[in-house]
């Protein structure tokens, strides 16, 4: 329950950062890149963040645990009609640890979870997204291939199961964006690289 709790907390805060940053960002009018959003750096720099503090609270715990007990997770007692009740069946531990919460006491699930959890809120992001220029499209490629390869590191780390899923989150990404835009044609892999050579340099 705890590492649910936890996964939930830091997942919600790194999205709510994406989420300021897509309101300062006219992507209808956005001309074609020329480097990665400073916001990618403040992601990653989060991910490692929260790899860090779960290596740290969960160094000596055991990787397995029983499942959580469901009246602590839902509530015991508490009894919630019309908008409330479907309020809480969508914000509740339960509800997140239906999807997202780690599947076992260690540092990787934890982690994992945390990134499948962000890049799940960004697709929703790019989905709600009226509109993407050509330039608008690529930024968020190129912001994506960025990121992914620490991210996808992490989901690898933790199971193949992670490790797919967050393959297809990405994937799901593009995708929405590609659907806004009146272009989608992929932003050519070699000014990817090249942009993502000199930012590594």
């Amino acid at each position: 329950f705890l590492t649910a709790a936890y996964a939930r907390a830091r997942g919600d805060a790194v999205a709510a950062m994406l989420r300021r940053t897509m309101r300062t960002v006219d992507f209808a009018e956005a001309r074609e890149p020329r480097d990665v959003r400073p916001v990618m750096d403040a992601l990653l720099e989060e991910t490692a963040r929260v790899d860090a503090e779960a290596a740290t609270a969960l160094g000596g715990v055991p990787e397995t645990f029983p499942p959580a007990d469901d009246a602590l997770l839902e509530g015991r007692g508490s009894e919630r009609t019309g908008e409330d009740a479907e309020r809480a069946s969508r914000t509740s531990p339960r509800a997140f640890a239906t999807g997202y919460a780690p599947r076992a006491c260690a540092r990787a699930a934890v982690t994992a979870s945390v990134v499948r959890f962000v890049l799940r809120a960004f697709s929703e992001m790019l989905g709600a997204t009226p509109r993407f220029s050509r330039g608008g499209f690529h930024q968020t490629e190129l912001d994506l291939a960025f990121a992914k390869p620490r991210l996808s590191a992490a989901g690898a780390a933790a199971s193949p199961a992670d490790a797919k899923a967050v393959e297809d989150l990405f994937a799901e990404c593009v995708a929405a964006a590609a659907a806004r835009t009146d272009d989608p044609t992929p932003l050519d892999p070699a000014i990817v690289a090249r942009i993502l050579d000199a930012k590594q340099s």
